[in-house]
């Protein structure tokens, strides 16, 4: 069943009840924002009994397992919206407990990159903000083009949200995100009574994370940071389509003294103690909130960090290949995790941060023990992962490279960059530059963009120490690979994934360095474009955890001990923003994104903990289900099972190099 209108086009499976399709009806590519073949709409824990069809769209109705709930779906097309309406009905002879185990709903969006024409037009990112009564879900193209298909709820109150992942959809480098469920604020309903759940679907040009309140949503919290180091101020505000008289405020509990600016209440935020605290505003019998940070001194954080690495991360034993090799740290276990058949829990690879972070942090506070320990993992470095004489950077220890990795070059580059910095060993500093030459010579034919490249830094070392040669060879092959970038434009490609906003803030990054090293203008004609694009994976939740933070999904399979596939925010390659944003303010652009450098990198230091424990990443939902409904399908690296989130990963593995970026660019 079809209903449409110059605004919006949805289709109904008059079987089942499910929306099956919701279409912009200009859009030229006719996408579908609901993923093919899926359950939008399906109420966890209910059974669907009748569908019948209307003038404006269909009813459903359902009731669950123990049959004391019953449950009217009403889904309609008017006015160039779409609106569903979900009723619970108590109909038992008691109070029925709602929570986030007892009722959920499904939104599968056509959040899938796989190898298909028009991927960025035939995609999408949702961004979720679960907020109490003010919730919102918004999903952008990558391609940046828009309308966004923009969701908020006028009635009911959410504050959670779960994903449903099949693992038979996942083929080769494909990244699916899975169900988005939606769960209800805790909630009692009494025999007899009903509630009802209203969210509005609608294409719209403006996204609700920074919308006026009153566009989507009655009211919203705000602030212009949501991480600070203690002692420093954040911003906060409030505003409301109504009146704000009887707003109240909290913060922990504690009520919050706030002046009214206009149609806000304002007030200053600030505290002396490190840890999570949560803003909450009721006004007209409604609340929301919004999540703040405040992270210890960022010096403190880098030399606790450092600390940890050389006493809990080093591997100790004679004669072995991963003696002096900085590991993978369980927190659980107390114990170091190696594995050289599974690549990410190797010694080489994004473990490279281990050592970098060790080095910077001696250069700005020198201890001989930490000495000790960086000195003997350059051991292990040169007799197991790289070949000075060639300056050839291998995968695993052995010096294997079955598996060409080029992304692993730039990450030894770093490394021997700050072993220059801090000994000024001009051998340090030709590794750094020839590392980067073989990058280059290599990223052009295997495709791998990878972050965390310094040319600048290796190029102004060089100079220093009149190694013009050198210097002016690493440029070329700058040039010559930005040349490149130029020519394909939006060609989106990787080996390892399908469409991740790391393509495009590789290709930004080499182009503003290629700028900066040669004054070429043109490298930086592309730049807004990927831009646009790089933006459409991150929103402005009122949450640290994910407010300007990359959506990704498939990071604490690979990387923590978790091994599910669910939204980890933050993870470090979204800390790559602010390096984009740094090198973007430097080459003149316009616009906010000094601000923009350090809230994402602030909010990316939530992992690290008082003891100098880093966490591979937050698992933001709830729940996270991972099921096969191909019962011959299978996958080494998936298994079903349920893993709860709200909490970070127990892998210490990764998550430096976000540290890494903080630290250059922060403490200039």
């Amino acid at each position: 069943m079809l209903l449409s209108n110059d605004s919006i086009a949805v289709k109904f499976d008059l079987l089942s009840g499910y929306t099956t399709s919701i279409c912009d009806p200009k859009d030229r590519f006719g996408m579908n924002w609901i993923l093919e073949n899926s359950d939008w709409g399906a109420v966890e824990g209910f059974t669907v009994l009748n569908v019948e069809k209307n003038a404006d769209g269909i009813s459903v109705t359902a009731e669950n397992s123990s049959k004391t709930l019953s449950l009217s779906i009403i889904k309609r097309v008017f006015d160039g919206k779409y609106q569903e309406q979900y009723r619970l009905t108590n109909i038992s002879d008691s109070e029925y407990s709602l929570n986030r185990d007892s009722f959920g709903i499904h939104f599968p969006y056509n959040c899938i990159f796989e190898n298909k024409q028009n991927l960025l037009d035939n995609s999408c990112i949702t961004h979720i903000w679960c907020g109490g009564d003010i919730t919102w879900m918004y999903s952008a193209r990558p391609s940046g083009k828009k309308p966004y298909l923009v969701c908020y709820n006028t009635e009911g109150s959410f504050s959670d949200y779960s994903i449903s992942y099949d693992i038979s959809r996942v083929l080769g480098g494909c990244n699916y995100r899975g169900d988005i469920v939606l769960h209800p604020t805790d909630c009692i309903i009494p025999s007899g009574e009903a509630l009802q759940f209203s969210l509005v679907f609608m294409f719209e040009n403006k996204a609700p994370d920074t919308a006026e309140a009153g566009k989507f949503c009655e009211m919203r919290l705000f602030a212009d940071k949501y991480s600070a180091f203690a002692g420093e101020e954040i911003n906060c505000g409030f505003e409301c389509a109504e009146k704000l008289d009887g707003l109240e405020l909290f913060c922990n509990g504690e009520k919050i003294q706030y002046e009214i600016n206009g149609k806000k209440a304002v007030w200053k935020f600030s505290s002396d103690k490190s840890g999570e605290n949560k803003i909450v505003a009721k006004l007209n019998g409604k609340q929301t909130w919004m999540c703040l940070n405040v992270l210890e001194p960022l010096s403190d954080i880098l030399h606790k960090r450092a600390k940890f690495i050389t006493k809990k991360q080093q591997y100790h034993k004679k004669g072995s290949p991963i003696d002096g090799a900085y590991l993978i740290y369980d927190r659980c276990e107390d114990e170091l995790v190696y594995s050289s058949s599974f690549n990410d829990s190797n010694a080489c690879r994004e473990r490279l941060a281990l050592g970098t972070v060790v080095a910077l942090a001696l250069q700005k506070k020198f201890d001989s023990s930490m000495m000790k320990s960086l000195a003997k993992h350059r051991e292990f470095v040169e007799r197991e992962i790289f070949d000075v004489e060639t300056a050839t950077v291998f995968n695993e220890v052995g010096r294997n490279n079955n598996w060409l990795r080029a992304y692993n070059y730039p990450w030894m580059s770093d490394y021997y960059l700050e072993w220059y910095l801090l000994t000024k060993e001009i051998q340090c500093i030709k590794n750094a530059a020839r590392i980067l030459i073989n990058y280059y010579d290599q990223a052009g034919g295997i495709k791998q963009e990878s972050p965390c490249m310094r040319p600048i830094d290796v190029c102004n070392c060089l100079e220093k120490e009149g190694l013009l040669e050198l210097k002016q060879t690493l440029i070329d092959r700058i040039s010559a690979h930005a040349a490149r970038i130029i020519q394909q434009g939006d060609l989106c490609y990787s080996q390892e994934v399908t469409c991740t906003q790391g393509m495009f803030n590789g290709k930004i990054t080499l182009l503003c360095q290629a700028y900066l090293l040669t004054g070429n203008k043109e490298y930086l004609s592309l730049i807004p474009s990927f831009l646009e694009k790089a933006d459409c994976f991150c929103a402005m939740q009122p949450d640290f955890h994910t407010n300007s933070i990359a959506v990704r999904y498939w990071d604490l399979y690979w990387f923590g001990k978790s091994k599910t596939y669910g939204d980890s925010m933050p993870q470090w390659l979204s800390a790559w923003s602010g390096e984009v944003y740094n090198l973007l303010c430097i080459c003149g652009f316009a616009g906010d994104f000094k601000q923009r450098c350090e809230n994402v990198l602030k909010n990316n230091l939530c992992v690290y903990d008082k003891n100098g424990f880093g966490s591979a990443g937050y698992l933001v939902p709830y729940r996270v289900t991972q099921y096969s409904s191909d019962p011959e399908y299978s996958n080494a690296y998936m298994t079903p099972g349920v893993a709860f989130g709200h909490k970070y990963d127990d892998f210490s593995n990764d998550q430096d190099w976000a540290l890494y970026f903080a630290v250059k660019i922060l403490m200039q």
